[in-house]
């Protein structure tokens, strides 16, 4: 079973779960991704930013793959390979299949189709979300940590001292996390985790925020 086998039928496998099935937001996600009309990263991470459930396992698989697709650096290529099979087998787990069950499974998913050119030309495809990659290249990377002297571009805290987690193997390192708007896709800047967490907790609301910062004003020491 080749890698791209093994993601189809995991994302297959997701979508006909009783856990997932009613998920009308995934489903939607999930038969694009299958037949081909969308096999975007920006639409797979989006989708894989939810609970870690079999939906957004299956999605952070397609993800991997389709980074690995579009990956021309042999050892990132790589990584994003072992990355989309470690999120295959660990939905398969989840969801209870043996390894005869998962073969059995890609037989149901054959009805659908195989190739796609959504990966060759990524500015091609109709995406099941309409942003734009949320990618830095590294020259671009470098270009925003001279510009805020890296450092977190809210707390200021220098990258060296921040820690931020990778999901592809699984260990916190230092350095800073690319934060983006989720409505247009944008990337904004780099922040440390815990800013990263505390806009999204805050859901990106600015008046939320404003008012945080009210009442922390409020019954701040210095302000008596």
């Amino acid at each position: 079973m080749t890698l791209f086998e093994k993601v189809k039928t995991c994302v297959y496998a997701a979508s006909i779960h009783r856990r997932t099935k009613n998920n009308t937001s995934f489903k939607g996600w999930a038969n694009a991704w299958l037949l081909g009309v969308d096999r975007s990263v920006s639409g797979s991470e989006s989708v894989a930013n939810g609970h870690r459930s079999a939906g957004s396992l299956s999605a952070k698989s397609a993800n991997c793959y389709g980074l690995a697709a579009q990956e021309e650096i042999p050892e990132r290529k790589r990584a994003h390979e072992v990355a989309a099979n470690r999120w295959t087998e660990e939905v398969f787990a989840l969801l209870g299949y043996s390894e005869e069950g998962v073969t059995a499974l890609l037989e149901e998913a054959k009805v659908y189709p195989d190739d796609t050119n959504n990966f060759d030309a990524p500015s091609g495809y109709r995406g099941y979300v309409n942003k734009i990659p949320k990618y830095l290249t590294q020259e671009q990377w470098d270009a925003k940590m001279d510009e805020q002297n890296h450092a977190c571009a809210i707390c200021r805290k220098p990258a060296s001292l921040c820690l931020k987690y990778s999901w592809i193997d699984r260990k916190k390192s230092p350095g800073l996390v690319r934060d983006h708007d989720h409505v247009n896709g944008r990337i904004r800047g780099l922040l440390c985790t815990q800013c990263n967490l505390g806009l999204g907790n805050f859901k990106e609301s600015i008046p939320t925020i404003l008012r945080a910062m009210e009442y922390l004003q409020k019954y701040s020491l210095t302000s008596e």
